[in-house]
């Protein structure tokens, strides 16, 4: 009997432990990258206004080489698709464009269905800068209680932040590489 009274008392302090982490711990992560690139705006959005441009420059292509990807409606507006069934490491899910601003900004919503089921925001942003063009790249989630104690053991700013900055060197070699091999 005094086993399952320990039991029972491990069980709720591990509970109470779980609800205190939960209500201190933060729901919305937000994160934001950017990176300036020497190449005219108008090159710089034809690689971050498609789904199919974004996937030549994605940081998760490396994750499964033979992923599987469709796009549905039309590439470049509101309401365009890009699905995906990869491994267990790119998992699978879809993003649809939500929003397009033109030369400027395009929205994301992103599905995740495996390996777990979430939801984030997502956008890309371009400004002409001085010769060139500032990108900005950002996310922003919302994780429900209890779950959002996640964020109290992982650094998902670092992580997802790292993978940003990875894409972001990515489009910049490209759209650099191919703005200095136009012909003038």
């Amino acid at each position: 009997m005094s086993f399952l009274r320990f039991l029972l008392a491990a069980v709720l302090v591990l509970a109470l432990v779980a609800v205190i982490l939960s209500a201190v711990a933060p729901t919305r992560m937000e994160l934001t990258r950017d990176i300036y690139i020497q190449a005219p705006l108008q090159q710089v959005w034809q690689q971050v206004s498609t789904l199919q441009q974004m996937d030549r420059w994605s940081p998760w292509n490396e994750l499964d080489p033979n992923m599987k990807k469709t796009i549905e409606g039309t590439d470049g507006t509101v309401g365009a698709v890009m699905h995906w069934e990869g491994n267990q490491d790119a998992g699978s899910g879809k993003q649809t464009i939500s929003a397009v601003e033109p030369l400027h900004r395009i929205d994301l919503k992103i599905e995740f269905l495996k390996p777990f089921r979430s939801e984030a925001d997502s956008y890309i942003q371009v400004d002409d800068s001085g010769g060139g063009t500032q990108v900005t790249w950002g996310f922003s989630s919302v994780t429900p209680r209890p779950f959002n104690i996640v964020y109290i053991f992982m650094d998902m700013e670092k992580l997802i932040g790292q993978d940003y900055e990875k894409g972001l060197r990515r489009l910049k070699e490209l759209t650099e590489q191919e703005h200095l091999s136009a012909p003038s």
